[in-house]
């Protein structure tokens, strides 16, 4: 053996455990709640890559913003990761909703906003918990409430087929509405009728 060999697999063993016990300690903290993806740097943090598996395909989906010329929502088309289980894809979907929206685009979620977690119930429905910034950093008003709270619920149902209805949380407890002009204590479902812009070119 050369001179320093061993002590050099040693370095190198200790770090590729240390790089492990990071991407472990990520997933951990992110499934239990004790950290909140939001936004495009959730994007390259250890815990996103917690939420599909290396050879899951990338699939299409339609993300729900707001119109930079009007008060309408107006889809982006956005790519995500067919994860087997479905609440690992709407966190995907819903990190993209929740990041700088383009140009000709709004982002309708209030800034700093993160999901805690994100699970479904035996009838479909699904519950999101979501960090306090979705309330505290609402900027008022009847429509940027409603589309605050609509771009989620329309980005998981038109998404993902089988979901009945979706559940707004802020950090793990009901709250019947943001400033007191859309009601978002029961379950909600995507609205009949809903007039959406299509995809900028």
């Amino acid at each position: 053996m050369k001179p320093g060999a061993g002590k050099n697999r040693l370095i190198s063993v200790v770090i590729t455990a240390a790089a492990l016990a990071a991407v472990i300690i990520a997933a951990y903290l992110f499934f239990s709640g004790g950290a909140a993806l939001s936004g495009k740097k959730a994007q390259d943090d250890a815990a996103y890559g917690a939420l599909y598996s290396e050879g899951d395909n990338l699939i299409k989906i339609s993300i729900f913003l707001g119109d930079a010329e009007s008060d309408f929502f107006r889809v982006l088309e956005a790519e995500i990761y067919e994860a087997k289980a479905v609440v690992n894809r709407i966190k995907q979907a819903l990190i993209k909703l929740f990041s700088d929206a383009p140009k000709g685009y709004v982002r309708p979620v209030p800034a700093g906003t993160g999901i805690k977690e994100v699970y479904m119930d035996s009838n479909s429905v699904v519950y999101v918990d979501l960090t306090e910034e979705f309330r505290v950093n609402h900027r008022g008003g009847t429509t940027a409430e409603y589309m605050a709270v609509y771009s989620v619920v329309n980005t998981i149902i038109h998404n993902f087929e089988g979901v009945r209805g979706v559940r707004l949380l802020v950090e793990g407890a009901e709250v019947d509405t943001l400033s007191g002009h859309i009601y978002m204590g029961g379950v909600l479902t995507a609205e009949d009728g809903l007039q959406v812009l299509p995809v900028l070119q």
